[in-house]
């Protein structure tokens, strides 16, 4: 709260106009402005998870990784992972994007779905969806898109 945004003006008088934006503002805002900002895909919050979802993006940061199991030739290796609102499992069927994955690794989840599986909603990236790297020009990396932010 800003004393200074909340001053009464007299009567009739004019408004001072808005101060120009500062150096540190101008230099935080993406190239395109407002276009650019329209462009990018919503991200949803952990918070507001419920199953059957899809074409889900999220921003999320490692807390831990929970289990890893061979099922005959199939891996799957769960982790927890959260964001300011709830925490969440990660489902992983890659053993390369499960074992690339630490404690502390915020990551860029792109085009994922959920489901509720024994008792806990999971986040499932789309094969193929993602890259690791921060985005366009990065290696392929199955389906984690690590922010470098």
């Amino acid at each position: 709260f800003s004393l200074a945004a909340h001053t009464m003006s007299k009567p009739g008088a004019a408004a001072p106009p808005p101060p120009p934006p500062s150096q540190q503002q101008q230099q935080q805002a993406p190239p395109g402005g407002a276009a650019a900002v329209a462009a990018l895909p919503a991200l949803h919050t952990v918070a507001s998870l419920r199953p059957h979802q899809s074409n889900l993006q999220l921003r999320v940061i490692v807390l831990d990784k929970l289990s890893r199991k061979d099922i005959g030739d199939t891996f799957v290796g769960t982790a927890l992972v959260a964001d300011q609102t709830a925490a969440v499992q990660l489902v992983l069927w890659s053993r390369d994007d499960f074992d690339a994955l630490a404690p502390g690794d915020i990551l860029r989840v792109k085009n994922a779905q959920t489901q509720f599986f024994r008792g806990h909603l999971q986040v499932h990236p789309a094969p193929a969806s993602a890259q690791r790297g921060g985005g366009g020009g990065g290696a392929s990396r199955g389906r984690l898109c690590a922010a470098v932010q």
